[in-house]
């Protein structure tokens, strides 16, 4: 088995190159810090490690270290460099660095349609003499090139290793170098040529324009999420469920003992249905966020929330992992490590919790639509905009408080735009299904059985839910709720399991309700203390595994941290919410 370090700038296709040759589904984004840490894949007898993204060798980043500790200690027989056509200068510096590992080097040059249109023609052969390394120029994004970079990995012992030493003084004496050399092997037209991105930006990143179409794209979003696709396939679905699929059960188990009805309507289909159903309601949003990422929009997003993100004592960078966080804060959390300083890793750390992750939106969608039903997206992004204000507000408070340290500048690159790869939308979407479901199948499955065991008997025996064991736990924490208006059990105990995942907050109240949420939900809440519990929701304590990767990344002390201050918040603000808002219901 022959090892293959990876290695690339941030955003020139360094993923989209280790899917095609080795088959996996990693994360692809138009966006610096997609890959975060060592991942690995295999072809023929080749495994494919593919490193996190770095524009030099001696940045002493995070990512710095684990591709330089792999090079240095492990066992890596070929590097494979990917680099950006259209900014062969600025790529070529990471490439004259990874020559003095002396190992043999596979030079792909990637994005050569971008540079052709930027008028840029490279001699492919003229630079592989040059530099003594082997050059494939690809196109990674339409598989073009890639059996030509799986012949270059076969022939192994024919690459080249260059034994020259490259000891230049500083970054300007290696610049000088890489601009003589190609000076030798690639024409730039004289013609000036407006680009699409030049033409893009200057509407996108107008000091007057972007905020307004930021504003006006994520409302699409939620219109498309929660109005024109996501809501009315999933209302769709789940009358398909409760009309058709229901019956048809019913009557298959007519007859058996009352309990194992119960089990199996209200226990598993109630608990694991109940959650299926609002499955095109997440794809929706999460489908939204991928097209924009992949666009290269959300990299603008973080060029133009600079400005605001200094206010809290960060770069707009940081805007980058805490967008990640409305899928789910577990890579959001582990994409913090691309920002440059500590300060910077550990603020942005505290703060993406805040933003509401996919997992929340099954709760958000129930509640909407039982107690908001003609304004579900209004409500829903309400929400999703009171954490992002909130995420702001602490992030100033912590900034003159616990984080005092000098600023970073911004060092961000803006990516060429693209039309959104059909390909890697559906393999996200396939993909999040996929985990949705395992999900479903497993832990809300187990909870569901769980929950109904607990919620249908006691110690004496099977007994109606008022007086079975899920009862008692609820109402001994329960009064901890009730100055936000929900001091019922039945919401203290959804609010206990969703610790586990926040799925199962619906799952359990399916349960406990029998799956009749439209019509018990109102017995329990009013329109206000439903707004208190999504607020509660929203920001209360993460699921365990995003705790348990906040504990992997940052130590117990901020984890610690972290867990206290969102319970506290939680609670305040809910509380705020119920009672300043009785005073006017």
């Amino acid at each position: 088995m022959k090892n293959v370090a990876l290695l690339g700038n941030p955003n020139v296709g360094k993923t989209t190159l280790f899917n095609s040759l080795t088959g996996s589904n990693q994360r692809v984004g138009n966006w610096a810090g997609v890959t975060v840490d060592k991942k690995e894949g295999f072809f023929d007898d080749f495994k494919i490690v593919d490193l996190p993204g770095i524009y030099a060798m001696d940045t002493f980043s995070n990512e710095e270290k684990i591709s330089k500790e792999f090079l240095e200690n492990g066992q890596v027989d070929l590097i494979l460099n990917i680099i950006d056509a259209s900014n062969i200068d600025r790529n070529l510096y990471l490439t004259m660095q990874l020559k003095q590992f002396k190992k043999p080097i596979i030079l792909a040059v990637n994005m050569i349609d971008v540079a052709e249109k930027k008028g840029i023609n490279i001699d492919y052969k003229k630079l592989e003499e040059l530099l003594n390394v082997t050059v494939v120029p690809i196109q990674a994004s339409k598989e073009q090139g890639i059996d030509d970079v799986k012949k270059a990995l076969k022939n192994l012992h024919t690459n080249k290793i260059d034994n020259n030493d490259y000891n230049f003084s500083s970054e300007k004496e290696t610049y000088t170098y890489i601009e003589n050399l190609l000076s030798q092997c690639t024409k730039k037209d004289n013609k000036s040529i407006r680009t699409i991105k030049e033409k893009l930006d200057n509407i996108m990143l107008n000091p007057w324009l972007a905020y307004p179409i930021f504003f006006i794209i994520m409302a699409l979003t939620f219109q498309v999420t929660f109005s024109w696709i996501g809501q009315p396939l999933s209302d769709l679905l789940d009358s398909l469920l409760n009309d058709s699929l229901v019956p048809i059960i019913e009557s298959l188990i007519q007859g058996t003992a009352p309990w194992f009805q119960s089990l199996i309507i209200d226990g598993i289909i109630g608990g694991v249905g109940g959650i299926l159903v609002l499955l095109p309601i997440i794809l929706s949003l999460f489908a939204c966020i991928t097209i924009l990422e992949d666009s290269g929009y959300m990299a603008r997003v973080a060029f133009i929330m600079d400005k605001i993100m200094r206010k809290m004592g960060l770069s707009g960078k940081a805007f980058i992992p805490m967008i990640v966080g409305f899928g789910c804060s577990v890579p959001a959390i582990m994409t913090a490590r691309t920002l440059e300083s500590e300060k910077d890793r550990k603020l942005t750390a505290l703060l993406i919790p805040l933003m509401s992750c996919n997992a929340r939106l099954p709760v958000y969608s129930i509640f909407a639509a039982v107690f908001f039903p003609n304004s579900i997206g209004l409500v829903v992004a309400s929400l999703y905009f009171l954490g992002i204000l909130l995420a702001f507000i602490l992030g100033i408070i912590f900034k003159h408080t616990i984080f005092k340290n000098e600023e970073e500048p911004l060092l961000i690159e803006l990516p060429e735009y693209k039309l959104p790869s059909l390909k890697n939308l559906l393999n996200q979407l396939y993909e999040k299904t996929k985990g949705f479901l395992v999900k479903a199948g497993t832990l809300i499955f187990a909870m569901s059985i769980i929950l109904w065991f607990l919620s249908n008997f006691n110690f004496s025996g099977m007994t109606d839910v008022n007086n079975s064991i899920l009862s008692y736990v609820g109402g001994f924490i329960a009064p901890i709720f009730k100055p936000l208006g929900f001091g019922n059990w039945q919401s203290s105990v959804s609010l206990l399991t969703g610790l586990i995942a926040k799925e199962t907050v619906v799952s359990s109240m399916s349960v406990i309700f029998a799956g009749d949420l439209q019509t018990m939900l109102p017995l329990h809440f009013t329109t206000l203390s439903a707004l208190s519990f999504l607020v509660f929701v929203l920001l209360y304590t993460p699921c365990i595994t995003v705790v348990g990767t906040m504990k992997k990344e940052f130590g117990s002390k901020l984890t610690l941290f972290s867990v206290t201050y969102q319970l506290v918040l939680a609670w305040l603000v809910a509380f705020l919410v119920f009672n300043i808002g009785s005073l006017f219901i």
